[in-house]
């Protein structure tokens, strides 16, 4: 097997994550609702896969909001048997998804980040990110709302209004 070492790294504090709020013009585009459930059930999906298999590295987000991500791509190069292609696969298609979440997180403004991290990863409550930022829930919901559509877009599972 070849492996291939791959390395992500984002930080709050970079500029590369001052990124603007989608407008609202582009947000009413799309079912809020929808885009919600489609997105928790991603990070949901993405939180089991790293319980059940602890063997892949996944990203590590501090608690100085350092997102690192790291690892290594096999390359099978003969036939195993299926138990082994199988499993190799589901790594590749988690190894996939971590990549995936961990590149949508750089489209993201540091409050965007913020709410990713507390509300949809950890489960907080929204009053934790609002405390967090130091604002109201007035500016409160655009960033969330640009948040649910920004992920929902880059994980290709937006729902778009009918």
């Amino acid at each position: 097997m070849e492996q291939k070492l791959i390395t992500f790294e984002y930080k709050l504090e970079d500029d590369m994550i001052d990124n603007a709020l989608l407008p609202d013009n582009e947000i009413k585009q799309y079912d809020l609702d929808k885009c919600y459930l489609e997105v928790k059930k991603k990070v949901e999906e993405f939180i089991l896969d790293q319980f059940n298999f602890p063997q892949i590295p996944k990203p590590q987000i501090t608690t100085s909001y350092e997102v690192r991500y790291e690892y290594f791509v096999s390359k099978a190069t003969d036939k195993v048997g299926n138990y082994i292609e199988k499993k190799i696969d589901k790594e590749q298609e988690i190894i996939k998804l971590y990549q995936e979440i961990s590149n949508s997180l750089t489209l993201l403004s540091r409050g965007e980040f913020t709410y990713f991290l507390e509300c949809l990863y950890f489960n907080k409550k929204e009053s934790v990110v609002i405390d967090k930022l130091e604002t109201t829930r007035y500016y409160f919901n655009p960033i969330k709302q640009s948040c649910i559509v920004k992920l929902a877009k880059a994980w290709k599972i937006a729902k778009k209004r009918t």
